[in-house]
């Protein structure tokens, strides 16, 4: 006499796994859902802090990405306004006037090294 063996899901395992499914998307539910109690105390600070820690590492690495490249392309020299408007069309006045940090990312967003959004903290609001 030949012996069939059955193979596939029960439907007790299909239940199983349907309740604990449940029971998993209910518990997250509760932990990670709206805050429409009040919206200044995160439910879960330490893991927000942490996500924020490390979507700003990325856009810091997203910048220096931006500043290699344009290094890479121009001779090995960073985006200095200075260098790049010597005849003082954009900004006036002297070198250490126009080689600030705003001035060097909008050459670098201008020229589509990165968007603008990257300079943005998720801290700020």
């Amino acid at each position: 006499m030949a012996r069939f063996t059955r193979r596939g899901f029960t439907v007790v395992d299909v239940a199983g796994a349907v309740v604990g499914l449940t029971l998993l998307a209910t518990a997250s539910g509760k932990l990670m859902g709206p805050e429409d109690d009040d919206a200044t105390t995160p439910r879960l600070p330490k893991q927000r802090a942490i996500a924020r820690k490390l979507k700003d590492g990325t856009q810091i690495r997203g910048i220096h990405q931006g500043l290699v490249l344009f290094a890479q392309n121009n001779e090995d020299r960073y985006p200095l306004p200075s260098l790049l408007d010597k005849s003082g069309d954009t900004v006036a006045g002297a070198a250490e006037a126009k080689d600030t940090t705003a001035n060097i990312y909008s050459i670098l967003v201008y020229q589509g090294f990165f968007t603008p959004e990257l300079l943005v903290s998720p801290a700020e609001s």
